[in-house]
């Protein structure tokens, strides 16, 4: 979830950000890029990373002020097609 620590360190500023099945390590998160909307996919039978680390990353980004959504998809360590679709319409709506 390489994208997500780059807005949790508020260096980048970017419109809005859909990380699939991420992970985002233990820092200091910074509230300078917490107008980015975030929307955390996660497969809840993920056995690579386990679904508790984007429950932990949006408790971590939601603590700094930034608006996230949180989806967890009934697969495993995959993008289902409902996953995508979440996406889109989570990217037309916030970037419009």
């Amino acid at each position: 979830m390489r994208s997500s620590r780059w807005i949790a360190s508020g260096r980048w500023t970017i419109g809005a950000l859909v990380p699939f099945a991420g992970l985002l390590p233990p820092q200091r998160i910074s509230s300078a890029s917490r107008d980015t909307p975030v929307l955390l996919v996660h497969g809840q039978h993920d056995t690579t990373i386990p679904a508790a680390a984007s429950t932990l990353a949006a408790a971590m980004l939601g603590a700094a002020a930034f608006k996230v959504d949180l989806d967890i998809e009934p697969v495993g360590y995959t993008i289902s097609s409902s996953g995508a679709e979440k996406a889109l319409a989570f990217l037309k709506r916030t970037i419009a």
